[in-house]
């Protein structure tokens, strides 16, 4: 879709808040952040339109959680998440994201009380500890960051999230009195589990990533590695356009 057919589109439907979702989603869908800048700035700017003319909880809270992964300014996403808040002040995911764009910022108070809050709300994701320690970390208090680093290993233990928790902590730098299992040989996975985390970043729906993510596990290293080539060909077919997402699906099975 090219800048004109986006400008026609958008003048034709000038208060649709539904039709300009849709319109951000296969922009979405379309671009690499990294090589078309301009069509991720034009999906930023209908995911916008889409979530002030909508104006709920959801609708900002998924806005924002897309300008992340179209790297847009966290100043940006803290403001959408901020407005699902305002709509829904337990809304998991938003307290999550705000906390996210707050760290990214330098405001690790504000993002400790979304980390905090999140937890309270029933987050079970090791990865909220894990941030809530580099808040920690960067405030100078080292003592209530090592509280949070062993509460994120204890919980990840035996998760697909174990080895982003501990590689999270060895790259701060001394804690490593809590990783008595980093010096072990490598994980041969771990690859594999990097090509999903990129999968995700890029778009791919979170149902499917967690669906890559049990098929991983569950298969030897010889028989992931297979399978995940595999699945390698079918996402590239999807972000050039010649596969539908219902066939990515059923693919991936």
């Amino acid at each position: 879709m090219n800048r004109e057919e986006i400008l026609q589109r958008l003048l034709d439907n000038p208060q649709d808040g539904n039709w300009f979702f849709r319109l951000a989603e296969s922009l979405f869908r379309e671009l690499d952040p990294n090589r078309d800048r301009e069509k991720a700035l034009w999906a930023a700017v209908c995911y916008l339109l889409a979530a002030h003319f909508q104006d709920d909880a959801r609708t900002w809270g998924v806005v924002g959680s897309r300008l992340r992964r179209l790297r847009m300014s966290p100043r940006l996403q803290k403001d959408c998440f901020t407005k699902a808040l305002e709509r829904n002040p337990h809304d998991l995911q938003s307290l999550i994201g705000r906390g996210m764009a707050s760290m990214r910022l330098g405001e690790y108070r504000e993002a400790l009380r979304d980390f905090e809050a999140a937890c309270r709300n029933g987050d079970p994701s090791p990865l909220t500890r894990l941030n809530m320690g580099r808040c920690w970390h960067s405030l100078g208090n080292s003592d209530r960051a090592r509280e949070c680093f062993r509460e994120a290993l204890a919980m990840s233990q035996g998760s697909p999230d174990f080895d982003r928790v501990r590689e999270g902590i060895r790259q701060l730098g001394g804690y490593e009195d809590l990783l008595p299992a980093v010096g072990g040989a490598p994980d041969p996975k771990a690859p594999l589990r990097a090509r999903i985390d990129e999968m995700a970043r890029l778009g791919l729906p979170q149902d499917l990533v967690a669906r890559l993510q049990e098929g991983v596990e569950a298969r030897s290293v010889e028989e992931a590695e297979k399978f995940m080539e595999a699945v390698t060909r079918y996402w590239d077919l999807y972000r050039q356009g010649s596969l539908k997402e219902e066939d990515l699906r059923k693919l991936i099975g």
